[in-house]
């Protein structure tokens, strides 16, 4: 049993190691980038390497037109988000990104993001390493070699796993051995196919054998687990190779924190010590509208209140859309614009939802430190631009399948007699506003 002296001797080390990075965290020097992706970095023509935008790297089917760093370590899943299945970590000197892109528009221990190009993305320094998954010796779990470090992502032995589990985080522990049980709740196999999407709820539907089919599903789980933490083993001695310190005491605003954020703030920049300054940013928010708009159509793949999937039956659409327009918010004004689109009273304009939310943006976000603001906004509005293109198809071909179904007459006559979204506010006592 651990007596008071170990205890006692245990959080004087934990405190030791914090005063260190904070002392080392302070001076921008010693900062290291950690982006992780599931993309490669792409090949410009002049033969650097660049990271594209999350909008670039998926064709725009998502409007985000920053790109996203830790300081000297990698990211985990206190920043939010899911990062298991981001397989490729790009480690680069912050200085020597900053002379290539520029400042960022924010710094944080967790969460720095910068405004690139948006055609160019977040151009990479010559001695940028890439770390990313495939094939190693045996025995061995990663190998670095030049600018890159190769590490294992399956085929984990007995003594591979041994030298894993002490590297996992408690939470990953917990979900390792989780995955590990014969018995599972019926309410945790419904929650993993949920989080797994419908392709998996499907393919579960039509297995002969369900058990072993989820069985598989947990086998993969943990093989994910392990992948992960090898990356981030793999990350760490790289980082130790490239001459800076991995940054292991990353409570939420801590002192390593403050830290980086202070050190920020003396050389001009905009310093945050907590991870959620991206989501008080105009970028952020031109994320959600989007994120609004596309969940009234098909939702996130998991749930079916949407109008997509309620397009089967123009009856059941109709009591959608009548119920929905009751509600308060985002959602009932877009469907309130559909019903005026599809009954003629007025064409639909969903760009008047991004032009409101950056001009209604409080002004103490805009991050004016920002190497051009003009050229940040152009990029938000090309990504914006570009985005409303591919939706707007998607949009105009579900109209143009709704005007082919039975009894489609009969519907449009209904959504004429629906009293608007503005009346419908003021019969709840809200105030009228129009945009």
């Amino acid at each position: 049993m651990a007596s008071k002296e170990d205890f006692k001797r245990a959080t004087e080390q934990l405190n030791f190691d914090e005063d260190a990075q904070v002392a080392y965290m302070s001076n921008p020097a010693n900062w290291l980038a950690v982006h992780c992706t599931k993309y490669m970095p792409r090949r410009l023509p002049d033969g650097r390497l660049a990271v594209p935008t999350t909008a670039m790297a998926t064709n725009f089917e998502l409007p985000r037109a920053t790109v996203h760093v830790t300081l000297n370590h990698p990211v985990q899943g206190h920043s939010g988000g899911s990062w298991n299945d981001m397989q490729f970590v790009i480690l680069a000197p912050y200085s020597d990104l900053v002379q290539a892109n520029g400042n960022p528009l924010q710094v944080s221990l967790f969460d720095t993001y910068f405004a690139p190009d948006v055609k160019t993305g977040l151009v990479l320094p010559a001695d940028a390493h890439i770390v990313r998954p495939g094939d190693v010796a045996d025995g061995a779990l990663y190998k670095i070699q030049g600018n890159e470090t190769i590490y294992k992502i399956d085929g984990f032995t007995q003594d591979d796993i041994q030298k894993i589990l002490p590297r996992m985080s408690d939470m990953q522990r917990y979900e390792y051995d989780k995955l590990a049980r014969d018995e599972i709740p019926e309410w945790e196999i419904k929650d993993m196919l949920m989080r797994a999407g419908k392709t998996a709820q499907k393919m579960y539907d039509g297995a002969r054998d369900k058990n072993a089919f989820i069985r598989g599903m947990m086998r993969d789980g943990q093989n994910a687990i392990l992948a992960n933490v090898v990356r981030d083993m793999a990350v760490i001695n790289t980082t130790e190779k490239m001459g800076y310190r991995s940054v292991t005491h990353v409570g939420d605003a801590g002192l390593v924190a403050d830290s980086a954020a202070r050190a920020a703030q003396n050389i001009g920049l905009d310093g945050v010590a907590s991870n959620k300054g991206h989501f008080s940013s105009v970028a952020s928010a031109i994320e959600n509208v989007s994120g609004d708009i596309q969940s009234v159509f098909d939702g996130d793949g998991v749930f079916d209140n949407n109008l997509i999937s309620k397009s089967g039956d123009l009856n059941s659409l109709y009591d959608y859309i009548n119920s929905e327009l009751n509600h308060r918010g985002m959602r009932s004004q877009i469907l309130d614009d559909v019903v005026r689109d599809l009954t003629g009273a007025a064409p639909i304009d969903f760009h008047k939802y991004f032009d409101r939310e950056v001009n209604e943006f409080n002004p103490e976000y805009k991050h004016s430190d920002a190497k051009n603001m003009a050229e940040y906004n152009k990029n938000i509005s090309i990504t914006v631009d570009n985005w409303l293109k591919k939706f707007v198809a998607q949009y105009n071909k579900w109209r143009d399948e709704l005007k082919n179904k039975p009894g489609y007459e009969q519907f449009i006559a209904r959504l004429r007699q629906m009293p608007d979204y503005q009346t419908r506010r003021l019969m709840r006592g809200g105030t009228s506003r129009s945009f």
